[in-house]
């Protein structure tokens, strides 16, 4: 079976993703400080982005951005047939809470309709360039890429193409370990329970750092 190949035409490793070609900045890809925060369990403010020159020095229990332009990301579920395993799909772009959280309880409360197994079903159908509860069937100037598509309500699914330019089929369910989610390419990683409606988030390696009701 042919691998996957990134856009120089070398063999992607397991867990690798073909970059995205830049489609213009949506406000949320620029690290800043002024997108409204979401408040934590503790009533406190999920953190915004935090200055590169910090980052070597934060603690290891602290909730805190990490600068980057494409904020990589998984969201999912705990496997119910595993114990220990997780479910994901990758998201490309806008990883940090003060984006990602209030934008899963609107995905929640819209194309989901306030169904959590439905929301899981949703998110785990694809891998996506982003998550965007506004998305319409013309909510962008930008064509999709090749292989890529629009879900209203939900967001733009993510594709590879090979070195021949044609579209790879889609990545399966990432299935693994929480434990062992520091070998993804993520920095952050949003486990939606559907027992309880909640949301959890996870940095990378798994360590939990919050728990939030999808019902805001």
């Amino acid at each position: 079976m042919m691998r996957r190949k990134g856009p120089d035409g070398a063999p992607l490793l397991h867990g690798e993703k073909v970059a995205v070609l830049a489609r213009g900045t949506r406000p949320s890809d620029t690290p800043d400080t002024q997108v409204a925060a979401t408040p934590t369990p503790s009533g406190a403010a999920w953190p915004a982005a935090m200055p590169a020159d910090q980052q070597a020095n934060r603690k290891p229990d602290a909730i805190e951005e990490r600068t980057t332009v494409s904020t990589h990301n998984y969201v999912g579920i705990h496997d119910p047939d595993q114990p220990g395993q997780v479910r994901l799909r990758y998201v490309h772009s806008d990883g940090y809470p003060h984006y990602m959280i209030p934008t899963l309880r609107k995905i929640w409360a819209g194309a989901a309709a306030g169904d959590t197994p439905r929301l899981a079903t949703l998110l785990l159908a694809h891998d996506w360039d982003y998550l965007d509860p506004e998305t319409t069937d013309d909510s962008t100037s930008t064509p999709p890429l090749a292989g890529e598509q629009l879900i209203p309500g939900v967001g733009m699914t993510l594709a590879a193409t090979g070195g021949d330019g044609q579209v790879l089929p889609p990545e399966p369910v990432t299935v693994v370990a929480l434990t062992a989610t520091g070998d993804l390419d993520a920095h952050w990683i949003y486990l939606i329970d559907p027992g309880t409606d909640t949301l959890t988030v996870h940095t990378s390696g798994g360590d939990a750092v919050g728990t939030e009701p999808l019902a805001s």
